[in-house]
C-alpha cells in the first residue's frame, strides 16, 4: 500500500466536495459571492489533510520498521485468498 494511493483517494474525495460546495453555493449564497474563496477554503483543508496523513504513514512505516507495530497472525490455508490477504498484511504498515 502506498501513499499515492491514498493520495488519489483523497483527491478524488476533494474533487467531488469541490463540485457539489460549487452546486451548493449556487442555490444558498448570496449572489455576489467569490467562488474563488470557496477553491480557496477546499485548497487550504486538502493540502492540511494530505500533509498530516503523510506525517501519519510516516510514523506508522517507522514503527513497523523498528518492530513496534508487530501483530501475531495466523493464517490458515493456502489458497489464493490467504495469499491476498498475507501479501496485504505485509505491504500495508498501519495493519503492522
Amino acid at each position: 500500500d502506498k501513499y499515492r494511493y491514498r493520495l488519489r483517494i483523497i483527491s478524488i474525495r476533494f474533487l467531488v466536495l469541490i463540485i457539489t460546495l460549487f452546486a451548493l453555493g449556487e442555490i444558498f449564497l448570496p449572489k455576489g459571492y467569490h467562488r474563488v474563496f470557496l477553491l480557496e477554503y477546499v485548497a487550504f483543508f486538502f493540502l492540511f489533510k494530505v500533509v498530516v496523513f503523510y506525517f501519519i504513514y510516516q510514523l506508522h512505516r517507522y514503527r513497523y520498521a523498528k518492530g513496534y507495530s508487530f501483530n501475531r497472525v495466523v493464517i490458515l490455508g493456502t489458497n489464493n485468498s490467504s495469499r491476498v490477504v498475507g501479501k496485504i498484511l505485509n505491504n500495508n504498515p498501519t495493519l503492522g
